[in-house]
């Protein structure tokens, strides 16, 4: 092999793995097993079952993914990490760094949906980066919106999430995210800081939560497979170009050289 290929060749086959371990999707809750999120690796499941008077189900549907139902009394779903000990799940759970970007794939049916409130969802995903920023989104029978930082209704679409069980992507870059449900976007917007409640889960930061969060709502929802991707670091592009050029130079010094032996 000509020396200038050395470093291309080695740039492509760390470029491949680099993008298997960090664009590949990452399928943090495989809903084909049988099994609910919290039996896997990735996802733990919390609820507030333990307060009299509530109570909340989660049940395996084969094929479809986990029931979870719950009450107004009742909240509960599952984090890549405990918001009360902000300890992970997995701690190969790789970071969500909004500058490069990262996309929530999940399918999800809602069966029925109820609330007490008009700035609050029986069942919401709340996707937070690194530095805290994210955004969270409210799911109703006929509406997706998104919850502003004073935990009030911002923009919203209708939508119909009772039709069927539907494969949403939650898409992550920069200042914004975008909703797109069966490739289709159908909501975007700025993301949030709602760290200023000054409680988790919104102090926190790589967080993700699918669920009921609030005991002013209740639904009842089915919960699919679960994928996360992200983007390589703009620093592995970098180091590529930098061994691409490298090599090049040696290739040049290579032909000088052996221009030079050839001459008589």
């Amino acid at each position: 092999m000509r020396p200038g290929l050395i470093p291309l060749v080695l740039c492509v086959l760390l470029g491949f793995v680099g993008r298997a371990e960090s664009r590949g999707s990452i399928v943090l809750y495989d809903a084909s097993t049988g099994d609910r999120p919290g039996d896997q690796p990735w996802l733990l499941y919390a609820d507030n079952s333990f307060l009299p008077g509530t109570s909340i189900s989660q049940e395996a549907v084969p094929g479809e993914g986990t029931r979870l139902v719950s009450n107004m009394a009742a909240a509960g779903g599952y984090s890549n990490v405990n918001p009360i000990t902000s300890a992970p799940r997995n701690p190969d759970f790789p970071a969500l760094d909004r500058s490069t970007g990262f996309e929530v794939g999940f399918d999800l049916l809602v069966t029925s949906e109820s609330h007490t409130r008009s700035d609050r969802a029986g069942f919401s995903l709340i996707a937070l980066a690194g530095d805290g920023l994210g955004i969270e989104l409210g799911f109703w029978e006929g509406e997706i919106w998104a919850q502003e930082t004073g935990f009030t209704r911002g923009e919203g679409v209708a939508f119909d999430a009772t039709a069927g069980m539907a494969s949403y992507a939650l898409r992550v870059f920069g200042d914004s995210y975008a909703l797109s449900a069966s490739g289709t976007e159908i909501l975007s917007g700025s993301l949030r800081d709602y760290s200023g409640a000054g409680f988790p889960p919104y102090t926190l930061g790589s967080f993700l939560f699918f669920g009921d969060n609030t005991t002013s709502a209740a639904a009842d929802v089915t919960l699919g497979t679960i994928r996360l991707a992200v983007v390589p670091e703009p620093g592995s592009l970098a180091l590529c170009s930098m061994a691409i050029s490298a090599g090049l130079l040696i290739a040049r010094s290579a032909s000088r050289r052996g221009a030079r032996r050839a001459s008589p």
